[in-house]
């Protein structure tokens, strides 16, 4: 496993990442965001304190995006890669 603490600052941008095994996230402090992939596609979206997400990735798959902190405080993750 391997584990990250994300901090994003108001108006901040986590640099594009690539994602290769499945993983999770909670965000800690709740807020809203963008994610982009490199495909273009962009997302709009708010997490509240304590939520989970999982996304699962299936063998070879790789996933890579972005992240920014549309909102006017701190935004703070704890992103959790499951290894196999």
């Amino acid at each position: 496993m391997r584990v990250w603490d994300i901090t994003l600052a108001p108006g901040e941008r986590l640099p594009f990442h690539c994602h290769t095994t499945t993983y999770f996230y909670r965000c800690e402090s709740g807020g809203a965001w963008r994610l982009r992939t490199l495909d273009g596609e962009s997302v709009v979206g708010e997490d509240e304190p304590g939520q989970v997400t999982f996304h699962e990735l299936a063998a070879g798959e790789v996933l890579v995006h972005d992240l920014c902190n549309l909102g006017d405080r701190p935004l703070r993750y704890t992103t959790v890669e499951l290894l196999a």
